[in-house]
């Protein structure tokens, strides 16, 4: 039997607990606004997660938890592109004796939990279910318990709810103050690792990009730092008001939208596209312009920014600094050197491809980097 629906008429917790009591065997996709997980259920457990989000690729979490380190991942992905085969990150990692099985194994397993955990954050999503044994192979087998799942995922629901109320978004800035007790010993690495950093203030985003640790680990982590007086806020931005207009004709809109697009301005194209998405006139109409946007940027972009490509600093560093850089621009700017190609930038940045790509052509814009492959700017 397989079915499909909507996460807010069919809960997440209800549906994993359906799967589990009755044992199903089969595949379960849970679609966000911009991601998609797919979990493989055997006899109702998890036996295996994949998911299209760049932020959880294995190199970024392995990195992300201190199990390796990015210029090891570097090389792992240069050694498995060089050998023209198929090998798995994870595989090439221990034969090369980046890190052992045991911890590999073991850091799989905290990957696909999290996987799991943040579904429950969802505000919004479909879901579908199709029963049977799954084809194919998954680059990770595990085995855990969907009620276990869902009992933490609900209660980090209630958690983030509150976090949510004290701290509302990533363009939050806090400031590290000096711990008020001794050292204690429930103190976790990721603490060590915020303390560690250079500097005091930070936005959360940039903690985010910084640690490439998920979003609710941060927040949780911030907000208890609060609690303890480790942390203050030094800004908190206002919530955005955002005033409904009028119904206005679908097959207009559209064609105003694909003008903007023929014209590259895709910014202009996606503040449109935006707009009627707030007023939500027809789901699946919104979702299929929104997808045919996004292919003819990314097309773009790829023409602009060819994968052999090189970008470099075109400022020095005293110049950079002064430069009003997003979290995402200065964690990119971070990673440029020893000739990383654009191929290899996307594949270490916990990015989505368009993502870099937009990031890469405001920076060149506004004269923060350009291409050493000796292009010309295309203006």
């Amino acid at each position: 039997m397989s079915f499909s629906g909507d996460l807010k008429t069919f809960t997440l917790p209800d549906l994993l607990q359906r799967l589990s009591l009755s044992r199903k065997t089969g595949l379960l996709w849970i679609k966000g606004s911009d991601y998609q997980v797919s979990l493989r259920i055997h006899r109702g457990e998890l036996t295996g997660v994949t998911t299209s989000q760049p932020a959880r690729r294995i190199g970024q979490f392995l990195i992300s938890r201190g199990y390796i380190e990015e210029v090891s991942l570097r090389m792992a992905l240069n050694h498995q592109e060089g050998r023209g085969e198929v090998r798995l990150l994870g595989d090439i990692l221990c034969t090369e004796g980046y890190m052992g099985r045991e911890k590999l194994d073991r850091a799989l397993q905290e990957r696909s939990e999290e996987i799991v955990y943040d579904l429950f954050l969802l505000d919004e999503g479909e879901f579908g279910f199709e029963e049977g044994a799954p084809p194919g192979a998954v680059a990770v087998e595990v085995s855990l318990s969907l009620d276990s799942l869902v009992l933490e995922g609900i209660r980090r629901k209630e958690e983030w709810s509150r976090i949510r109320h004290v701290l509302p978004c990533d363009d939050v800035r806090v400031r590290f103050l000096r711990p008020k007790s001794a050292a204690r010993s429930d103190r976790s690495n990721l603490w060590h690792r915020l303390r560690a950093l250079p500097h005091r203030d930070a936005s959360i985003g940039e903690l985010i990009m910084t640690t490439r640790r998920s979003p609710f680990d941060i927040y949780q982590l911030l907000f208890r730092m609060l609690q303890d007086g480790e942390l203050e806020l030094i800004h908190t931005p206002a919530a955005a008001v955002v005033e409904a207009s009028a119904v206005e004709n679908l097959s207009d809109i559209e064609a105003e939208v694909l003008q903007l697009v023929r014209g590259h301005d895709f910014q202009r194209a996606w503040q449109r596209w935006r707009e009627v998405g707030r007023e939500a006139v027809d789901g699946e109409w919104v979702n299929r312009l929104g997808r045919q946007i996004e292919t003819e940027e990314r097309d773009c972009l790829r023409d602009r920014f060819p994968e052999q490509s090189v970008p470099v600093l075109a400022l020095p560093p005293r110049l950079i600094k002064r430069e009003d850089l997003s979290p995402k621009e200065g964690f990119l700017i971070s990673r440029l050197g020893e000739k990383m190609t654009i191929k290899t930038l996307c594949q270490v940045m916990p990015l989505a491809e368009i993502d870099i790509f937009r990031i890469l052509l405001g920076l060149e814009k506004r004269g923060v980097i350009r291409m050493s492959d000796g292009r010309n700017s295309h203006g």
